[in-house]
């Protein structure tokens, strides 16, 4: 087992951090990435974000389809994500100062 502090967030404001314990940085790295996805999905509609019916409403695509593979280009271009690997004792020490 080995332990990371993970990163997932968009716009460089809005970004959280927790700590997991995995099989290896590939697996911590997805985690991340799934923080970092909610936290785009969570604007999607908002402050200028683009959700899949407002790429139908402008005329950007013509189904649902194309509108979630341009939503998915931009979320990928949006979201900033990483994993670092700690200690056992920094990963246990979260849980005490949290």
């Amino acid at each position: 087992m080995k332990y990371f502090k993970i990163r997932g967030g968009c716009f460089n404001i809005d970004e959280n951090e927790t700590v997991t314990a995995t099989i290896d940085e590939g697996h911590a790295m997805d985690e991340a990435y799934e923080m970092a996805c909610e936290c785009y999905d969570s604007y999607a509609g908002l402050y200028g974000i683009m959700s899949e019916e407002d790429y139908i409403e402008e005329g950007e695509a013509e189904n649902f389809d194309e509108a979630w593979e341009l939503y998915r280009e931009d979320r990928e271009n949006t979201v900033e994500y990483d994993a670092v690997e700690i200690t056992a004792e920094e990963y246990k020490l979260y849980f005490e100062e949290g």
